[in-house]
């Protein structure tokens, strides 16, 4: 195996970017959960959604502007992978149904399901056009 200053150049900015994702996740929980407490996991929804919007506007643009493709690793594996969150989509519809509440859970996985990949296309389409 060569030791490549590039590939550490490039995991060092990615994980960077990682770093501000999550940042950016933690803030944007936190203002969602004091604005509309524990009763449904709107943040993370949030989160999710414009990431999924956030994911297909980029990844347009490098298609596009395909000289700027080093920064897809930082960006969209780093920056925007550390902002949306799976997991703890997850863990809250977990927490849903411990608290025995079918029809938010039903609601959450339904919004997270049909309009992360809506928003995705759109995206997509958005920065085909950009």
């Amino acid at each position: 195996m060569i030791f490549s200053f590039a590939l550490l150049f490039k995991a060092m900015w990615t994980g960077l970017a990682g770093a501000f994702g999550a940042g950016s996740r933690h803030t944007v929980s936190q203002i969602s959960r004091r604005r509309f407490g524990k009763f449904f996991p709107a943040g993370t929804l949030f989160i999710n959604l414009t990431g999924a919007l956030l994911i297909g506007i980029v990844s347009a643009l490098f298609i596009r502007f395909h000289q700027y493709a080093i920064w897809h690793a930082p960006v969209v594996l780093g920056f925007i992978g550390g902002y949306t969150t799976f997991s703890t989509c997850m863990l809250e519809i977990s927490a849903l149904r411990v608290a025995g509440s079918r029809r938010r859970i039903t609601l959450y996985i339904m919004l997270s399901a049909v309009l992360g990949p809506l928003f995705a296309y759109i995206g997509l389409l958005a920065g085909r056009y950009m």
